[in-house]
């Protein structure tokens, strides 16, 4: 019987973590995205976070969503997903959803984090900005907002997502 990879020695545990954020998007005369900046670094990263054992990848976007921005959004869906560079500690997937906030588009965001502050960001300096991670700039929509359906609708999420 073949235990671990090789037969040159003990097989190292690897894991994998996975993490889940949210394209949110605007229109009010031009086009934002909504992003949470690191105070002390300068760099951004869409809202959301990893996801906890137990917990449903919808599911957990959203509860690190109302923990940091203390907002509620309405249907996930599914966008991409961008693999981190393998680590020896183990792999990193990261799966992208678009939503919405529950409300108007006028909306107020404040971020709860004392690491994090909630920024709109134009559409256009998308390019420009220092997000995290880094490939989500090459796989948000090209063009604007007012563009037919960013994603398909057979990839949006039930109203009964596994929130709970």
């Amino acid at each position: 019987m073949n235990e671990g990879r090789g037969a040159a020695g003990p097989t190292a545990q690897l894991t994998t973590a996975v993490s889940a954020y949210a394209v949110i998007a605007r229109l009010l005369g031009e086009e934002f995205l909504l992003t949470l900046r690191h105070r002390d670094r300068r760099w951004h990263m869409l809202p959301g976070g990893l996801i906890h054992s137990g917990e449903t990848v919808c599911g957990g976007l959203r509860a690190r969503l109302r923990e940091v921005l203390g907002a509620e959004v309405g249907d996930l869906a599914f966008h991409t997903a961008i693999e981190d560079e393998p680590q020896p500690e183990g792999n990193h997937i990261n799966l992208v959803f678009d939503t919405s906030l529950v409300g108007a588009d006028d909306v107020e965001v404040a971020s709860r984090s004392q690491l994090w502050d909630a920024v709109w960001i134009r559409w256009d300096d998308i390019e420009a900005t220092d997000l995290y991670p880094p490939l989500v700039r090459r796989r948000l929509p090209v063009g604007t907002l007012r563009d037919e359906a960013w994603w398909p609708p057979e990839l949006s999420s039930a109203p009964n997502d596994g929130e709970d």
